[in-house]
Protein backbone atom coordinates (compact mmCIF):
# COMPACT_ATOMS: atom_id res chain seq x y z
CA UNK A 1 0.00 0.00 0.00
CA UNK A 2 2.59 1.95 0.90
CA UNK A 3 4.72 1.70 -2.24
CA UNK A 4 1.24 1.98 -4.59
CA UNK A 5 0.40 4.94 -6.09
CA UNK A 6 -3.02 6.66 -4.85
CA UNK A 7 -5.91 6.62 -6.21
CA UNK A 8 -5.22 2.79 -6.88
CA UNK A 9 -6.24 -0.04 -4.93
CA UNK A 10 -3.64 -2.27 -3.20
CA UNK A 11 -3.63 -5.32 -5.30
CA UNK A 12 -0.45 -5.88 -4.05
CA UNK A 13 0.10 -9.34 -1.91
CA UNK A 14 1.09 -7.45 1.35
CA UNK A 15 -0.12 -7.70 4.77
CA UNK A 16 -0.74 -4.54 5.46
CA UNK A 17 -4.53 -2.72 4.46
CA UNK A 18 -5.76 -0.62 1.98
CA UNK A 19 -4.34 2.20 2.85
CA UNK A 20 -4.63 3.63 -1.22
CA UNK A 21 -8.66 3.29 -0.96
CA UNK A 22 -8.06 6.39 1.32
CA UNK A 23 -6.70 8.67 -1.18
CA UNK A 24 -9.83 7.97 -4.36
CA UNK A 25 -11.80 10.76 -4.60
Amino acid sequence: AFSSPAGTMNTSATPEPDYDAEFIE
